[in-house]
């Protein structure tokens, strides 16, 4: 639940203000939170932090993220 809170809010000041959370320099957070930062910091976008507590389809890039879409490309 804690992660649908942090990933509405933060798609929404993605939203507003143009700024990419998963660009912080420090991610802090203690249980849902720390779950929030650990998935920034992996790379998956606050947007799709929101559509994934909504059910909605994420971006071609969170899909790649969760395992979901065709795999990145290897060396």
């Amino acid at each position: 639940m804690g992660v649908a809170y942090h990933g509405a809010v933060l798609a929404a000041i993605e939203e507003m203000t143009g700024w990419d959370p998963r660009s912080a320099e420090v991610l802090v957070g203690t249980s849902a939170g720390s779950i929030t930062a650990a998935m920034l910091r992996a790379g998956v976008a606050a947007g799709d932090l929101r559509c994934m507590s909504e059910g909605e389809p994420l971006s071609q890039e969170g899909d790649r993220l969760a395992g979901r879409g065709s795999p990145a490309p290897t060396c």
